[in-house]
């Protein structure tokens, strides 16, 4: 399930060929990977130029690594090669790929299938996929889908590296933890160069090791997803990760309703439970950007008890007829009490 969080950009951007790092203190890469800007920021002043240049190029290195591993559309992938002839056959794949799904299957059962990468089949009769179409399509086809799809219909053989699937429609999609996945890797590769004052960001998907040496962590803030360029909360990150995931990434409207691209595979259709933004602060940012898609599924009630039981933080977002209000978890308040001027000293998007 394709997820792309939005926190708001409010330091300058070098975008592509342009100023690829910045000077010191703070040295900045962006490049593209997985579909998105990959922003790797450094704060260790101590540390010699070249070396913190050749950390981050390591670290590019693996996010590529990763995205031509777990890519939906590189023929070469092992989700790409599953999806295309895994109904024909058993499909040979990496121990790492095995251990991702393995991971995932497990957090399909502890959200109660509020997140279920095995229902990308949804994802694309809804035409958020490869072939975008965006129509609400027949119930017979929902029915039909719903069937297929899902962990149910994916053998995963752990013992001899492969993975079977069911049926000619089941498709997996990692696109609720691929990122967040990456970004991880990413952090752990920079940690390897003994570099621990480290924000990477992968369309959203942040890691934050450290600190910026402006404050006791990283400043993100959190965007308000009805106006854009205004946030709606502020955080202090250290060595941890902070996701989040809305409706206002992907959607259409049909006869003024919106129907956005987060599909519950529990019953085959877009999530209408007035939840429109969810922030995850968790240890790691695969399992923030996993817990972030789970929760907009979930909604408000059962979304809590998953995050909860997690070990996480959440702050969400909830638009009715009398506009939007808020909902915290308890420890999110600890986060979140440092609200400066965050139009001027936040640091990255997300």
């Amino acid at each position: 399930m394709i997820k792309n969080p939005l926190f708001f950009l409010l330091a300058a951007v070098c975008f592509f060929g342009c100023c690829r790092f910045s000077p010191a203190p703070v040295f900045r890469s962006d490049f593209m990977a997985m579909g998105t800007i990959v922003e790797i920021k450094v704060y260790e002043p101590g540390f010699d130029k070249q070396y913190v240049i050749s950390a981050v190029q390591a670290a590019e290195a693996e996010i590529r690594r990763i995205d031509r591993l777990l890519s939906l559309y590189d023929e070469h992938s092992d989700i790409y090669r599953v999806n295309s002839h895994g109904f024909e056959q058993w499909v040979s794949v990496s121990p790492e790929t095995i251990e991702i799904l393995e991971y995932a299957k497990l957090l399909c059962e502890k959200t109660g299938g509020a997140l279920d990468v095995a229902a990308g089949n949804l994802f694309e009769l809804w035409g958020f996929g490869i072939k975008r179409g965006m129509e609400i399509p027949p119930e017979s086809k929902i029915s039909e889908n719903l069937r297929a799809a899902g962990f149910k219909n994916v053998i995963i053989d752990k013992k001899n590296g492969r993975i079977r699937l069911k049926n000619s429609l089941v498709r997996i999609d990692l696109g609720s933890i691929a990122k967040g996945y990456a970004v991880d890797a990413a952090a752990k590769k920079m940690e390897e160069h003994n570099l621990l004052n480290v924000l990477v960001n992968a369309g959203g998907d942040i890691y934050c090791g450290g600190t910026n040496g402006k404050q006791a962590g990283w400043l993100i803030g959190v965007r308000n997803p009805r106006k854009t360029g205004e946030s709606a909360a502020a955080a202090i990150i250290r060595d941890k990760a902070i996701v989040t995931s809305g409706d206002y990434e992907n959607f259409f409207l049909r006869e003024g309703k919106r129907y956005s691209h987060i599909i519950d595979p529990r019953t085959g259709r877009p999530v209408s439970n007035n939840v429109i933004s969810v922030t995850i602060i968790g240890p790691d940012a695969r399992t923030a950007d996993a817990l972030a898609t789970a929760v907009m599924v979930a909604g408000v009630e059962e979304g809590m008890k998953i995050v909860e039981r997690a070990g996480s933080e959440c702050y969400i977002i909830v638009e009715d007829r009398n506009g939007l209000s808020e909902k915290k978890s308890k420890g999110f308040n600890v986060f979140s009490d440092y609200m400066p001027d965050v139009k001027h000293e936040c640091e990255t998007p997300s």
